[in-house]
């Protein structure tokens, strides 16, 4: 009986026709490397997937803030648009530092006439306004534009907050029965602007303006009987005794009015005061009316 050694030996004994050029230990540690990169990389697509599915509750994006209203205005830019509503529309919009009024009249009245307003307060400058959370004293009123609203218990029918820590409020004559719901469709036909420029058909002197500045210019709305005002004080405060000089609908430069305190020092100014060519055309009015 042959050996297993000698059953195997015819095989030994014959050579391969072509000689491989694979070197089988090269081949052997390639295939390794590139399992643990398979390997590698199938755990990191683990960790991305994992991270997706958990984003939602990893990361939660804040909510948009409040929009603020601002601390004070420019007096040269409108920052609210009145539209007409429960029978009234805006009649002439007045700019200050710290509070914006919006005279109102009755849309059938063929003559215009105030009979009633909107005033827009800066933030923390409503007559009385405290700290975060403050309110004007009344009860509550149904939103304006998705913000707190009062039924005022005095100095008017209804406020609003119309920015982040900034009030408004409107008051309306006559007496109607229904004098709420017509002040909370007027309230409702406010609208922020992105401050809107003025222009007004007057100049002043800007070197008289040194014991009062202008603090406030007027512009129509509708046919108020005027083409524009400038409003000067000794300082920004809306109680400020001012002196007002408008632009006549027949094209002459009026004192409107001088409160007494400034009687001494306000002449100079008013002097100075002058309309723009030819006024008649808006193009040529100014949005500084400071020269």
């Amino acid at each position: 009986m042959s050996e297993p050694s000698d059953l195997l030996a015819p095989l030994r004994a014959v050579e391969p026709d072509e000689r491989t050029t694979v070197d089988i230990g090269r081949a052997i540690r390639t295939g390794k490397r590139r399992k643990r990169i398979r390997n590698g990389l199938t755990a990191l697509a683990a960790v991305v997937l994992t991270v997706v599915a958990l984003s939602p509750f990893l990361v939660r994006p804040s909510p948009p803030p409040e929009p603020a209203g601002p601390a004070e205005f420019d007096v040269l830019r409108q920052v609210v648009r009145v539209g007409s509503a429960a029978g009234y529309h805006g009649m002439s919009y007045q700019t200050g530092r710290y509070q914006h009024t919006i005279l109102l009249a009755r849309a059938a009245d063929p003559v215009a006439q105030e009979l009633g307003a909107i005033t827009v307060h800066a933030r923390g400058r409503y007559p009385g306004q405290g700290g975060p959370g403050w309110a004007p004293h009344g009860q509550p009123a149904p939103d304006v534009h998705g913000r707190r609203a009062v039924w005022l218990d005095a100095g008017g029918l209804l406020a609003w907050e119309w920015g982040d820590g900034a009030w408004a409020s409107v008051r309306l004559e006559p007496s109607f029965p229904d004098m709420r719901d017509r002040a909370h469709r007027v309230a409702q036909s406010v609208v922020p602007t992105a401050d809107t420029p003025v222009r007004v058909p007057l100049t002043v002197d800007g070197s008289t303006l040194r014991q009062v500045s202008l603090v406030g210019v007027r512009i129509p709305l509708r046919g108020t009987g005027d083409l524009g005002g400038l409003v000067f004080a000794s300082n920004d405060e809306p109680t400020a005794p001012n002196a007002v000089v408008v632009l006549e609908e027949d094209l002459a430069v009026h004192v409107e009015s001088v409160d007494a305190p400034l009687m001494g020092v306000a002449g100079e100014v008013i002097d100075s005061v002058e309309a723009v060519s030819d006024p008649a055309n808006r193009d040529n009015w100014v949005a500084n009316p400071v020269r």
